[in-house]
């Protein structure tokens, strides 16, 4: 053992030999150069391998595992579409990320559990239709593109009010909660207000194009009701006993339950005065219509008994059968429309009674008539004059055609009665 201990000592004196020494110099120098001069890596790789030298092993072995790769990937994707999402909020009607945002607004509401808050979602999405309506109105396009972007903002601004509606109804049958539903509803009541506001600013503005005007006139109407809607919630909260209003809260709800009957004398007064223009369109179409029957009636021989002058310029009237049918059923749905602003006025003189006397559901209730009645009537007005201005342009071009053909045909008659010497034979033959 103890040669073997010896013979151990004696191996640190042992050296290499110089010549080895220098060969392994020489190939270890080479090895290094190579490396040296190999291709360096990506940033993506040395930030990689930089965050993997930070992270915590707990986290590194999670990440190797199928389900860390999942969450990855998950992020990634949800990061992405948070870019695309903030990337479209300031778009319009008509831009290729406008559907992202929708989309978006629709996931929120999605992920929305509470009600109440949906309502508040739903009004701030209105809000949105509303900066996109003004927005596309101060642009320099054509007036054509405003009307397409205004039209699809006012289509989403009217179904984000009817959203609303259908949010306030849950939210008044479910007692539960009830303190922290007033708020939120009141905070509904008046930014739907606000937006009325801004809406009779834009419709003041563009007052001249009637399709704009019309598409705007709809939306208020729609907010209107909305706001009728969250009184009435409010209304049927303190009245069921779920919410106790204080005296000043009363009182400020019959203030605002006076605004609604006044908002609503205002539009009530407003499709009175549609409906006498629309009555009036319609009683000169009939009066055409009667004068286009009795010249037809007398003139059954032909064109010598009309002045040319006439024919020069055509009346525009009714002329066929078709048209008057149309005519007759618009007619109809006048009857049936033109009682209903009369009705509107009773239902109003009703809620003030109610409202005097502190019957204050019976009232708003009465103002939710008011308001499907004015809508109704609203929408009947607007349906009878396009169905006029389509009767009109198909009653111009049928005058103007026939005008043109009665004028050819008479200038056929008088020059066939210059070139036939029938006249002449015959006096020349009496004498």
């Amino acid at each position: 053992m103890d040669k073997i201990i010896e013979q151990l000592k004696e191996l640190k004196n042992i050296r290499p030999r110089e010549g080895w020494v220098n060969s392994q110099r020489e190939l270890l120098l080479s090895q290094i150069t190579k490396q040296n001069i190999a291709k360096p890596q990506s940033f993506l790789v040395n930030g990689w391998y930089l965050a993997k030298s930070l992270m915590p092993v707990g986290v590194l072995r999670f990440a190797a595992r199928p389900v860390g790769v999942f969450v990855g990937l998950m992020v990634l994707v949800f990061s992405t579409g948070m870019f695309g999402v903030n990337a479209s909020r300031g778009s319009l009607p008509g831009d290729m990320l406008y559907q992202v945002k929708l989309t978006s607004e629709k996931v929120k509401v999605g992920f929305t559990v509470k009600e109440e808050k949906k309502a508040v979602l739903h009004v701030q999405f209105a809000e949105e239709r509303v900066k996109e309506i003004e927005t596309v109105s101060q642009k320099a396009s054509s007036m054509e593109t405003k009307k397409e972007q205004i039209k699809v903002a006012a289509i989403g601004l009217k179904n984000e009010m009817a959203k609303t509606n259908e949010t306030l109804d849950k939210v008044k049958q479910d007692q539960t909660n009830a303190k922290d539903v007033l708020q939120t509803v009141k905070s509904v009541d008046q930014k739907t207000a606000e937006l009325e506001v801004r809406i009779d600013q834009k419709k003041e503005e563009m007052k001249d194009d009637k399709e704009i005007t019309k598409s705007l006139s709809e939306v208020k109407a729609a907010m209107a009701e909305t706001g009728v809607k969250a009184v009435e919630v409010i209304v049927s909260k303190h009245e069921s006993g779920a919410i106790k209003l204080s005296d000043t809260e009363i009182i400020e709800t019959i203030n605002n339950i006076d605004k609604k009957i006044e908002s609503a004398q205002k539009k009530v007064d407003e499709v009175t005065l549609q409906m006498k223009e629309v009555t009036a369109n319609v009683t000169g179409a009939e009066k055409q219509q009667a004068v286009a029957t009795a010249a037809t009636t007398e003139n059954k021989t032909g064109l010598e008994t009309k002045p040319i002058s006439t024919i020069d310029k055509p009346v525009i009237v009714p002329g066929a059968t078709t048209v008057d049918k149309d005519l007759t059923a618009q007619e109809v749905k006048v009857d049936e429309i033109k009682a209903k602003p009369i009705e509107a006025g009773l239902k109003l003189s009703e809620a003030k009674d109610l409202l005097n006397h502190g019957d204050l559901s019976s009232a708003i209730e009465r103002v939710q008539q008011v308001s499907v009645l004015t809508t109704a009537v609203q929408q009947g007005a607007n349906n009878i004059t396009e169905k006029m201005t389509t009767i009109n342009t198909s009653i111009t071009n049928n005058a103007i055609e026939k005008a043109a053909t009665d004028k050819a045909a008479a200038t056929a008659v008088e020059a066939a009665k210059i070139l036939t010497p029938t006249e002449t034979t015959k006096t020349i033959e009496t004498k």
